[in-house]
């Protein structure tokens, strides 16, 4: 009965939509859609919230998920999250859900498409209708999900993936379904001179009954015809009018307003449920901040994130994740990342170590601290210093300017061990003398990690990045912001671009590096394995010489990148200049001049060393 009044009432084409319609409500049978719906929503006993999500729109989901948890209490937000059902659109948008939102429940829309090929197409500035018959399917199945959940004896909830909540709105909802008698409850649209109240579909609450039923049967059985213009929200509108009913605008229901129940009623959500034109009267505090907002009237996706931004509702933050040689935008929510419950929470934060010699640190203290505040991520700082050769006094007054987390000043006890067999081809060092320098260095490394985990444990977090750095480096330049952004939010650890004065050999910069959370752990398992070889068995292996070793513990990793940073060293109230021309270069073995000039303006005043003309290697 269903498939034989679905008819195509328009003008030309007629055989292909109604094909296409009848094709897609076949696959709804064949592909057992209603008994994966009905597990899904029996499983969850309260009104469920659907959301039909496809790729390009994921960030709004996304942004909806983070703003749950930055605007709601905890067991406000943890409410609605587990009434949550995604319609996934394309496989894409699952396993992106999947990745990030573990305990929502998602359902897999792509077997059921009529035409599924170019269904990833992103959402420009163009209208649905212009987009191709591929992704009118969704306009159709966005009619479709209402209808499916009251056919079923649901009551749901169902929005478009560019709809925020800053509060529960469940309880609201309740009262005027089930205290006041309203089965259907539907965003009201932008205002239009001589055409009364009209709604939008982009969120729909429902009652399962007779006439909700009714409703949305009238609506889906026009599914060609959608097809055909891309278009839902018109046979909506037409829908309503055709069945004679009445709308009541929410501002002027009160709580004595009481009708039958199961009666042509719906409440159009206006005054706390806010559609996109209203933005500007939020920015000009003409209009309190919405309870609901739906970022609707601007169909590109930069258009719809300012609009979210100017109403301080979009809560991503960028994300980059290595893949190959390049990097990817991805995102995550501004406060916080997605974890585990047993995980803890992992803030946007980072440590920073301070490690190493601390002899010119009362010089370049002043500079390490101007400029790690430029950065989009807040950091805590955490020093382990070797106790030789510095002024007590003024290396205590230099971390304290830092207000450090944790300080530890002194001499890690190395023990060469002459069962690890080492190959060193070093000039005038001797192989304990170089092991002696890595190890105290990584050793110091270790402590630093330990006090970051001692902190992370006793104030029940996690931090996003843990950051090394020598007490003798100095920036000369601000970091460019493409640099910020990775060093910040990427998943993957930044070192310093350019040669490190090594030879012939490969190696990476070791005065700093950007980690993430994992890969600072690596070089840590070294100082073990050099304890426990021996002579024969697989142990420590590998150059010593930090910077080598470190091009040999992530030379091939996917998750590193390397990039200009502007920074030297200091030492004897001299800046290393020339070194600047070496970290900086683009070539393996170039030189460039205008850094160490850049450089020698900068430090002038600290008399910075010549830069010679030439680079020799």
């Amino acid at each position: 009965n269903f498939l034989s009044m679905l008819r195509y009432r328009g003008r030309g084409e007629k055989s292909k939509w109604d094909s296409m319609a009848k094709t897609m409500i076949e696959n709804i049978y064949k592909f057992n859609f209603w008994g994966q719906l009905d597990r899904i929503l029996s499983s969850i006993n309260k009104t469920a919230l659907l959301i039909l999500v496809n790729c390009a729109h994921a960030p709004f989901f996304y942004n909806f998920m983070c703003v749950l948890r930055g605007k709601l209490s905890s067991e406000k937000a943890k409410d609605i999250q587990d009434r949550i059902v995604v319609l996934a659109a394309e496989d894409c948008a699952e396993k992106k859900i999947k990745s990030l939102f573990p305990n929502v429940k998602v359902m897999q829309l792509m077997p059921l498409w009529a035409d599924s090929s170019g269904m990833h197409l992103h959402w420009t500035s163009l209208a649905l209708g212009d987009a191709g018959s591929k992704y009118k399917q969704i306009a159709v199945m966005k009619a479709f999900m209402p209808f499916a959940a009251v056919a079923l004896g649901y009551d749901v909830v169902v929005m478009d993936a560019d709809v925020v909540w800053t509060e529960n709105v469940f309880p609201e909802l309740d009262i005027l379904h089930h205290e006041l008698g309203y089965p259907v409850l539907i965003l009201e649209d932008n205002e239009k001179r001589g055409r009364g109240v009209m709604v939008n579909g982009g969120f729909q609450a429902v009652v399962s009954c007779r006439a909700s039923l009714e409703l949305f049967l009238g609506w889906i059985i026009q599914a060609p015809d959608m097809l055909n213009t891309g278009r839902n929200q018109v046979y909506l509108q037409q829908t309503i009018k055709k069945n004679s009913w009445n709308i009541t605008r929410f501002s002027d229901i009160s709580s004595e307003t009481i009708i039958e129940f199961n009666s042509r009623q719906i409440v159009s959500l206006n005054k706390m449920f806010l559609i996109g034109k209203k933005w500007k009267a939020i920015v000009e505090g003409k209009l309190s901040m919405p309870w609901v907002f739906h970022a609707n009237f601007a169909r590109a996706y930069s258009d719809k994130k300012k609009m979210l931004q100017s109403i301080s509702l979009w809560y991503l933050e960028k994300y980059w994740k290595i893949v190959g040689d390049s990097s990817v935008v991805e995102h995550k929510c501004r406060a916080q990342i997605e974890r585990t419950e047993d995980d803890g929470i992992e803030l946007k934060k980072m440590a920073v170590c301070v490690i190493g010699d601390p002899e010119s640190f009362s010089l370049a203290h002043v500079n390490i601290y101007d400029t790690f505040p430029s950065l989009p991520i807040d950091s805590d700082y955490f020093f382990c210093l070797l106790s030789r050769r510095a002024d007590s006094s003024a290396l205590e007054d230099a971390v304290n300017f830092f207000k450090p987390v944790s300080f530890w000043y002194g001499n890690p006890k190395f023990r060469y061990n002459r069962r690890c067999n080492i190959d060193i081809d070093v000039p005038n060092v001797s192989k304990e003398d170089r092991i002696s320098e890595w190890y105290t260095k990584t050793l110091l490394y270790r402590c630093c990690i330990d006090a970051v985990r001692k902190h992370e444990k006793n104030e029940r977090f996690k931090y996003h990045r843990i950051a090394r750095i020598r007490p003798d480096t100095v920036f000369y330049n601000s970091f460019n912001e493409t640099t910020k952004d990775l060093m910040s939010y990427g998943n993957f650890s930044v070192f310093p671009m350019g040669k490190s004065i090594c030879g012939s050999k490969p190696c990476i910069n070791d005065y700093l590096a950007f980690h993430s959370r994992e890969n600072a752990m690596i070089d840590l398992t070294q100082v073990d394995a050099y304890n426990n070889c021996h002579k024969g068995k697989k142990g420590f292996s590998g150059p010593v010489k930090l910077e080598e070793r470190l091009h040999y513990l992530f030379d091939g990793k996917e998750k590193t990148l390397r990039l200009p940073i502007p920074l030297t060293l200091i030492e004897k109230e001299h800046v290393q200049c020339d070194r600047a021309g070496i970290l900086d270069s683009m070539g393996k073995d170039s030189y460039d001049q205008r850094q160490c000039q850049i450089c020698e303006e900068y430090f002038q005043q600290l008399g910075g060393k010549t830069c010679p003309f030439r680079y020799d290697g």
